[in-house]
């Protein structure tokens, strides 16, 4: 394994990260301010880390499920190979020539960085902040 490898299989962990985080924050800021506010933040990231984390392994479940039940005959799928193989040849002759194959490298290779998740939590961090400052000088959480 070379470390640029390293670094993408990192990068693919960085929104769980982050939305775990947000979780870890609201609940923070939920315990000294008591603001209905950082619970229903708390959801949406509890929500996001729940279908990042278990969402590609329903998914997985899903389409093996849904491939079972729907087999091609041996005969069917051979036609299907053989025309697919035809049209590769047609269109893609020469070797590094295929736009399919490159597109799909290019995909696999995406790295999504999570900007919108990272500002949210910047933005609670603060506001969690002055929560704790306010909760500590006044000995105890507010009063509704």
């Amino acid at each position: 394994m070379n470390a640029s490898h390293i670094a993408y299989k990192a990068a693919e962990w960085l929104n769980p990260f982050v939305h775990a985080m947000g979780l870890v924050v609201c609940l923070w800021a939920y315990r000294f301010s008591r603001k209905p506010a950082y619970f229903v933040i708390g959801f949406y990231y509890l929500l996001a880390v729940g279908s990042l984390l278990f969402g590609p392994m329903i998914n997985r479940a899903i389409t093996e499920r849904s491939q079972t039940q729907t087999r091609l005959s041996a005969e069917v799928e051979q036609q299907y190979q053989e025309e697919i193989r035809a049209v590769h040849e047609k269109y893609y002759s020469r070797p590094g020539d295929s736009t399919v194959s490159t597109v799909a490298k290019a995909h696999d290779m995406e790295i999504g960085f999570p900007v919108g998740p990272l500002i949210l939590l910047s933005g609670i961090w603060m506001l969690a902040k002055e929560d704790y400052k306010k909760f500590h000088v006044t000995k105890g959480p507010p009063v509704a």
